[in-house]
């Protein structure tokens, strides 16, 4: 089995400095290629920060998979009472610290590396995660779902589609490590998976799938409408 924690350590600063245009240096043709195709990436976070800029104010925010907290910023500037953020990467989440650090809302966020499995509930007004989904298995989906079964939350997922798009992201996560890593890939969930799972493992009667042309083969499920 992929040491998905390895994984993720060697992976994630290259990734979001290619992906959200911080850094291109020491990136291979491939992702270099690959960030100039990931412009639904972009809006996916550009749409998220005008979300929390609309609904952080007041609140206890948690994101699962955060990164290096490039969102905690917005939230906290915002109005968001405190910021939660784990990730998988120990590096990352040195990142995130030195980046609240920088830009001094460190008493208003707590960054921690830790996966998924090992989370426990947090009193919260709100979870949110950004392409962590696409990386769990079913069994984890449901665990991260319940840890905020009463709790409001949007989470992205990739759709399984038939489309060019999604055909050349399967290409890209091949040639990239599928075939080096025992087929540690992104999982492609359909909507009838992801609602399984909502009504299985959380309280709310009613769930929101957002979709836009701008996120491809990307959508959110919600407990509230994002648009």
């Amino acid at each position: 089995m992929v040491d998905k924690k390895q994984f993720w350590e060697n992976k994630i600063i290259g990734w979001e400095d290619g992906r959200y245009n911080i850094d291109k240096h020491n990136l291979s043709f491939l992702e270099k290629f690959s960030d100039i195709l990931s412009s639904s990436l972009r809006f996916r976070i550009e749409f998220t920060e005008k979300l929390l800029k609309n609904i952080a104010k007041g609140k206890v925010i948690v994101e699962i998979g955060c990164g290096s907290g490039l969102l905690a910023k917005t939230a906290i500037e915002n109005g968001a009472k405190h910021f939660y953020g784990y990730d998988i990467s120990e590096l990352a989440i040195e990142r995130a610290i030195k980046f609240a650090e920088k830009n001094n809302i460190s008493s208003k966020v707590t960054f921690e590396a830790k996966a998924v499995a090992d989370m426990k509930r947090i009193e919260a007004d709100l979870y949110f995660s950004l392409g962590t989904l696409d990386w769990l298995t079913i069994e984890d989906v449901k665990y991260l779902f319940s840890l905020h079964p009463n709790i409001e939350f949007f989470h992205s997922y990739c759709e399984k589609r038939n489309s060019i798009s999604q055909l050349l992201h399967r290409l890209y996560v091949y040639l990239s490590y599928k075939r080096n890593t025992k087929n540690y890939s992104p999982y492609y969930m359909t909507e009838k998976e992801i609602v399984e799972i909502f009504n299985e493992s959380t309280s709310f009667d009613k769930n929101y799938i957002y979709r836009n042309s701008k996120l491809s083969f990307g959508a959110f499920i919600s407990t509230f409408k994002l648009d």
